[in-house]
């Protein structure tokens, strides 16, 4: 489980990641440098499962925002927990 402190830009919580959503969670296309995912470890390729236990990507047909999930999981203070696939290592933390 990565904890994340969040970028708070307009009133909205982020992390500095593009993305593509997939039925296994969200695969990261791109991270920002210096922004929350980047400082986490996070690198192209990897893939984010679930915010604080919620799955983001595709589940049973529907679709669930990871942005949405950032925002509605997020903590007044920027923290959430954050599991995420590490794909050089083929492990989750």
């Amino acid at each position: 489980m990565v904890k994340f402190v969040s970028g708070r830009v307009t009133n909205a919580w982020r992390i500095g990641v593009a993305i593509e959503n997939t039925d296994s969670g969200v695969v990261l296309t791109d991270v920002e440098r210096n922004m929350p995912a980047d400082r986490a470890g996070l690198v192209r390729g990897d893939s984010i499962l679930a915010i604080k236990g919620y799955q983001v990507g595709y589940v049973g047909g529907s679709m669930f925002d990871l942005g949405d999930e950032l925002q509605r999981r997020t903590d007044p203070t920027g923290k959430v927990d954050v599991l995420a696939f590490d794909s050089r290592n083929r492990r989750v933390k």
